[in-house]
């Protein structure tokens, strides 16, 4: 079993990546339509992987029925209805309330694990979890403030019970497809469930990509354009998938979840230094409390797996007067009548009965 220490280093990295796809999705969107981006981006990262997996692992991974259900279903959660439920969510209701929805998802993913993974949080975890949920929370309101007074101006701040539910869905499915890499074989490599992650998602985007490409324009897109794309298939999807699904497969899933919320700490930051959006103290406060959570979650995974001292004894050790000296090593099979002394005497005993 790998350090927790390495653990937790691929599942930072893996929400830094991660927090990048907002930067290069903006770009991206600007030049393709989403679901030709999203397919674009599965293709190119099948095509990476693959060569990879016939020299590490001397061929492309052999899965059964049941681990094939749960990646289609991962990849399902996570590719598909997490970006459609987002999207139509978003229409029914305003940012800052979708902001704040989308903040629970530690607290969705501790649940999860708590459920269906029998995993029992203990106090620093619950308290890591709540303070990664509150620094997401201040993040995202920071961000969504102004939009929203835009849009009270205009009059459009109507808001739905069915918007907050596809939000929440869009939440519950992309905890799913964090969480769902504990439930799969163990002898699966990070590298192989990414393969599988892309090779589904290339399938399940397909028809919407050839539908949307057929019209495109490809001859129009700026090199910008396709460096974003290249981007998005090997750190968004390939380097990103690999980290996670190896970091978590040795970490607890409740502690795996606070990690999440570097993810729009990494969106944040990564906007400032790129596309040029003001950072406030908003933003610095939340990814405090980020950070906070990531540090309580760390104390207690120390306090969990400390090893316990061993116990003293009242009375000083005492002289070895009473142990009889070690028999010296004897060829063959040890005497049954001398080890054994309560053993019934039998007629093949090497030693005559004593008269």
């Amino acid at each position: 079993m790998r350090s927790r220490l390495a653990s937790y280093t691929d599942l930072s990295l893996a929400m830094v990546i991660v927090g990048s796809s907002v930067v290069a999705g903006k770009l991206a969107i600007a030049e393709f339509p989403v679901f030709l981006a999203l397919g674009l981006r599965f293709v190119l990262a099948v095509a990476i992987i693959v060569p990879f997996l016939l020299y590490l692992e001397k061929g492309l991974p052999r899965i059964g029925w049941r681990d094939f259900g749960l990646l289609a279903f991962q990849c399902f959660c996570g590719g598909v209805l997490f970006n459609v439920f987002l999207l139509y969510g978003l229409q029914w209701t305003n940012p800052a309330s979708a902001g704040v929805i989308t903040s629970s998802t530690p607290a969705v993913i501790g649940l999860i694990s708590f459920v269906f993974l029998r995993e029992k949080p203990g106090l620093f975890k619950l308290l890591g979890i709540g303070a990664a949920m509150a620094g997401v929370a201040v993040l995202r309101l920071a961000d969504n403030s102004a939009a929203t007074a835009t849009a009270g101006a205009a009059g459009a701040t109507d808001t739905s019970v069915w918007g907050y539910l596809l939000v929440f869905g869009a939440v519950l499915g992309e905890s799913i497809f964090l969480v769902l890499r504990k439930s799969l074989h163990a002898d699966l490599s990070a590298l192989a469930v990414s393969f599988w992650i892309s090779l589904l998602g290339m399938c399940m985007f397909a028809p919407m990509a050839v539908y949307q490409g057929l019209g495109f324009d490809f001859g129009a897109v700026s090199k910008q354009g396709w460096l974003v794309i290249v981007y998005y298939a090997v750190a968004i999807t390939v380097l990103a998938y690999v980290f996670w699904f190896r970091g978590i497969r040795d970490v607890p899933a409740s502690s795996a979840a606070v990690f999440t919320g570097i993810l729009p700490v990494s969106a944040v930051l990564l906007c400032a230094l790129v596309l040029d959006d003001p950072v406030g103290p908003w933003h610095w406060a939340g990814c405090g409390g980020v950070a906070v959570g990531i540090l309580l979650i760390a104390r207690g995974e120390r306090r969990h797996t400390k090893a316990p001292e061993a116990p003293q004894t009242s009375q000083p050790a005492k002289e070895k007067e009473n142990v009889p000296p070690e028999a010296p090593d004897s060829p063959g099979p040890p005497d049954p009548i001398i080890h054994r002394p309560d053993r019934p005497r039998k007629f093949w005993s090497r030693r005559p009965p004593t008269l």
